[in-house]
């Protein structure tokens, strides 16, 4: 990607919503993708990025505004890092995701999404967020967050959008870091009901807590656990419609793949005779263990394996299963995995996606080889950002 060698600035309206939560404009022949405005605006846009005849860009200046921008609660660009909705009003931050995720799914998947698709707001817009990553810059003595698209560190007293015992962590870790009582450069923290924690690294990972419907997980900040709290029961609510509707007395099998540290795993266990969760990340699968036993879970085990060595190692117990889900990272499913699931033709499928394009693009294939898709759900789980949660379910008619 090249920069930009000439049309550094322009003047345009801005059309509507792509992936990625920049907003397109067409100007003098060539595309513009923009940060930090809205479809409708009029705008001064500063292209940061060329590549063919695509402008990346960055609003200057808001020449006419839409009746849904917000005044910014942070100044400056780079404190925004990414939160990149935060300019926009509530309930038009929901449509722009809404729009979004539309888009990604007719011009990746082919897949066009009637009226009936909607958003789950989440309960809270600020101070719902359950993990954060901050950085100390030893030369400055900044800490707190990177600045978008660069590795400067902006100093960060307050985060609007954690919740707040994190903002605690996020105070007590600043006062023992000028006390000279610790100084990594790097600090994962999360909140449970029993609190919240910094982990620099140095010894093993405080455990923490959250209780989600019946079910009660330990977890820690090095494991992956899902980041809105008020949305939690929602969202394994959402993840278990599928499985919920089947004809079931109990028995089956039943797949978790990216199963993490059981959040799903745990009440699909009500559902069948046996449910596996497959994880790659050892230390969630210790906590999985955990979770399970300390909940009676006794129907569910966990193998700590990656999916595509699964599908090699475990052909007869992957096509004995009646149901499968699958919570992947935002790259979606590898190649290797999208075959075994084919080849394995599990009859139910959920997929929870944080990505909708990449949701999209292994929607297709699924579709291609022989799935219907019943049902397709989205959740805010990242309020102020352009990130939205999709769930959805499909089956072989």
């Amino acid at each position: 990607m090249s920069p930009p060698a000439s049309e550094p600035t322009a003047e345009l309206t801005i059309d509507r919503w792509v992936p990625g939560g920049l907003g397109l404009a067409y100007h003098n022949g060539k595309t513009w993708l923009i940060t930090g405005g809205l479809p409708g605006e009029r705008v001064r846009v500063r292209a940061k990025s060329i590549r063919g005849e695509v402008r990346h860009a960055v609003v200057e200046e808001v020449i006419e505004a839409s009746p849904d921008r917000l005044a910014l609660p942070w100044e400056g660009d780079d404190v925004r890092n990414g939160w990149d909705f935060q300019h926009i009003a509530y309930p038009a931050q929901l449509a722009a995701k809404r729009a979004i995720v539309v888009d990604a799914f007719r011009r990746t998947g082919g897949i066009t999404l009637g009226e009936g698709f909607e958003i789950l707001p989440s309960p809270q817009e600020f101070g719902y967020r359950t993990r954060a990553t901050w950085h100390l810059d030893p030369m400055t003595g900044a800490f707190g967050y990177m600045a978008a698209e660069s590795h400067r560190v902006v100093d960060v007293e307050h985060c609007p959008i954690v919740e707040p015992a994190l903002n605690e962590a996020l105070t007590k870790t600043r006062e023992s870091i000028r006390a000279g009582l610790t100084a990594a450069l790097t600090y994962r923290a999360a909140a449970g009901d029993n609190g919240a924690v910094a982990f620099s690294g140095v010894g093993d990972p405080p455990y923490l807590w959250r209780k989600v419907g019946a079910y009660r997980y330990r977890f820690d900040p090095t494991s992956f656990f899902q980041a809105n709290g008020a949305l939690l029961e929602a969202l394994v609510d959402e993840a278990l419609w599928l499985a919920r509707g089947l004809e079931n007395d109990g028995s089956g099998i039943a797949l978790d793949f990216y199963s993490g540290v059981g959040l799903f795993t745990l009440p699909l266990g009500e559902l069948f005779e046996k449910v596996i969760g497959v994880e790659s990340d050892a230390n969630a699968v210790k906590h999985s263990r955990r979770n399970a036993h300390s909940n009676d879970a006794d129907t569910v085990s966990f193998m700590a394996m990656p999916t595509d060595r699964f599908f090699r190692e475990q052909r007869k117990l992957a096509r004995s299963a009646r149901f499968a889900l699958m919570d992947p990272p935002r790259t979606g499913l590898d190649a290797k995995t999208r075959a075994g699931l084919i080849e394995a033709a599990i009859p139910n499928l959920t997929y929870v996606s944080c990505d909708p394009t990449t949701l999209a693009r292994d929607l297709k294939v699924f579709l291609a080889n022989g799935y219907e898709l019943v049902r397709v759900q989205g959740l805010d789980c990242f309020p102020q950002t352009h990130h939205v949660e999709v769930v959805a379910h499909l089956r072989v008619p």
